[in-house]
């Protein structure tokens, strides 16, 4: 049987992995590297993909281990598993609507290697995405990830558990954290956006559309 306190040290071990991640591309860090690198910094959203995936491996590795010694605590099964079906599809969909915003050679950081520029995550034009998924919700990837989490598996155990419940609070922390780099960014252009479309939960597009209706 596994002890509270291995179960403990795997949510510390995720939470390692979360902190460290979200240190490295944290705007303090990221500046103080540019400036004492110079050129070579343009590789650095690269390499910093690359760690973030292989460092993915320890808590992973972790899971698979612990899950071999694991009960079942939760199982998708009937018609439930209809309606995770249909989460897993919108966290697709999420996925997919906010890349259409986005260069994949930006978010991996090979167009940064040929232009040398810093990445917000920005769409291609160098200003953020307000027209489709974006004028629902202000952090699509992040919600579909936070779907992702409680959806992509039809079994969860004890670790599954622990590994969604830290991963989506990683996503909700990362989506303010992202906002502050945004909002310094922008300013007032993007304060204005942040009162229109929700951050995560698309409650003021759905209160719009309600709104419309009875209109």
């Amino acid at each position: 049987m596994i002890s509270v306190h291995t179960y403990v040290l795997f949510g510390i071990v995720w939470c390692c992995w979360c902190c460290l991640h979200s240190y490295l591309i944290a705007s303090r860090v990221t500046g103080w590297l540019e400036k004492r690198c110079g050129r070579p910094y343009r590789y650095y959203r690269l390499a910093y993909n690359i760690f973030s995936t292989l460092s993915l491996l320890a808590p992973l590795s972790f899971g698979l281990w612990l899950r071999e010694q694991e009960t079942a605590v939760f199982i998708w099964q009937g018609w439930p598993q209809l309606f995770r079906f249909g989460l897993l599809l919108t966290s697709l969909l999420l996925f997919f609507s906010g890349a259409r915003h986005y260069r994949l050679s930006h978010f991996l950081g090979l167009a940064q290697i040929k232009s040398v520029q810093r990445s917000l995550m920005l769409g291609d034009t160098g200003d953020f995405a307000t027209a489709g998924v974006s004028g629902m919700v202000r952090h699509p990837w992040y919600l579909g990830g936070i779907i992702l989490v409680w959806t992509a598996f039809a079994e969860f155990y004890p670790s599954t558990l622990i590994s969604a419940i830290i991963i989506s609070c990683y996503f909700v922390i990362g989506s303010v954290l992202e906002e502050r780099k945004l909002l310094a960014h922008y300013g007032k252009i993007y304060s204005v956006y942040q009162e229109q479309v929700s951050m995560l939960l698309p409650l003021k597009w759905v209160s719009a559309r309600i709104h419309k209706i009875i209109k």
